[in-house]
């Protein structure tokens, strides 16, 4: 499970993403991994910019603001 962070500020916790077709459902397109500071990994949509999502501001918090997230981002745990 993960969480789902949209940029409108909602937050989704317990996603399913278990695997690649759940990754690109989850940020609308093809996945781009960014790894955290904490050992967590966030998945971005690739083409986010290209396809003029909106900045994902809170998705940007989490990354310590080192990118600029456009659209939805999943923040994937370690177990």
């Amino acid at each position: 499970m993960a969480l789902l962070i949209s940029p409108d500020g909602t937050f989704l916790e317990n996603w399913p993403a278990d695997n690649l077709h759940d990754w690109q459902y989850a940020v609308e397109g093809y996945v781009k991994a960014i790894h955290l500071r904490n050992g967590d990994t966030m998945l971005v949509n690739e083409e986010g910019m290209i396809l003029n999502l909106p900045i994902n501001e809170y998705a940007c918090s989490y990354a310590d603001h080192r990118h600029v997230i456009f659209g939805r981002a999943l923040i994937l745990t370690p177990e």
